[in-house]
């Protein structure tokens, strides 16, 4: 049965969660927040619960029939409506909710970059100067993702501008010196994930992105950190992509909404 946990919990250090870290930054960058609500039974699942509309994230390993019980009560007790989870769980969990918007991820972290043919240009961060079209490849993203809302021009400038002000959204640039694609990271710990990829519509299937991606993760292992990245399964040809850079698949995660008269 739930017991409210704090963030420093050991449990966050034990063997059988941090072997599932890399696909779980969600729930390790929760852990910086002081107003997530975490909740575990001690041994079989961690549920992690951010303020406002974002969705519940819940770790678990070796389920047995009590202790799915358990988490169903402890789901319903914080009135979780939104929540991603591995494959696995969520088919245990379907007989108790009543779920929409089922959304699969693929969750890769990458050790080592692959050699591989690059082609040519430079990565460099991106400045304000780049800002109209970063702004229109956000917003032609949005338009592209799959169970995503779409946003105003207005909405996507305004992201564009906080993307570049984090210092850490980065370009491709030809060998001519045109911007090519585009990738955010975010570090917690000695994760950083990586998002926002983008590659303008007329320099697709040429490589930049992979030569980004590729770049960007030589940087950050060199200082430690271990990239991560979150996928749309229903996208094989982009997944490939990643694995040919050297991203391995680690879970496969689910999703979904549950609805409100049923928690």
């Amino acid at each position: 049965m739930m017991t409210k946990i704090m963030a420093d919990h050991p449990f966050f250090q034990s063997e059988s969660y941090l072997k599932d870290r890399t696909a779980f930054y969600y729930m390790v960058f929760n852990q910086t927040l002081p107003s997530t609500q975490h909740a575990s039974d001690g041994k079989h699942y961690v549920i992690s619960k951010p303020e406002g509309h974002y969705p519940t994230w819940i770790w678990n390993d070796d389920l047995d029939q009590r202790a799915i019980h358990d988490l169903v009560s402890d789901l319903k007790a914080m009135q979780v409506q939104k929540l991603t989870c591995k494959q696995a769980l969520y088919d245990e969990l379907r007989p108790y909710f009543e779920c929409s918007g089922l959304f699969k991820m693929g969750a890769y972290y990458l050790s080592e970059v692959n050699d591989f043919c690059r082609v040519p240009g430079e990565m460099i961060v991106a400045t304000p100067i780049y800002l109209n079209l970063v702004a229109q490849w956000w917003y032609e993203a949005r338009i592209e993702m799959a169970n995503v809302q779409e946003v105003s021009k207005t909405a996507a400038r305004q992201e564009a501008k906080d993307l570049i002000a984090s210092g850490n959204l980065y370009l491709w640039l030809d060998q001519d010196q045109c911007p090519c694609c585009m990738a955010h990271i975010q570090k917690c710990g000695d994760l950083v994930k990586f998002g926002h990829v983008f590659t303008a519509k007329e320099k697709r299937q040429k490589g930049y992105a992979k030569a980004l991606i590729a770049s960007l993760s030589e940087d950050c292992i060199a200082k430690a950190y271990c990239p991560v990245l979150y996928t749309d399964l229903v996208y094989p040809a982009s997944n490939k992509a990643y694995e040919k850079v050297g991203f391995q698949l680690s879970h496969i995660l689910n999703h979904v909404s549950i609805r409100e008269e049923t928690v």
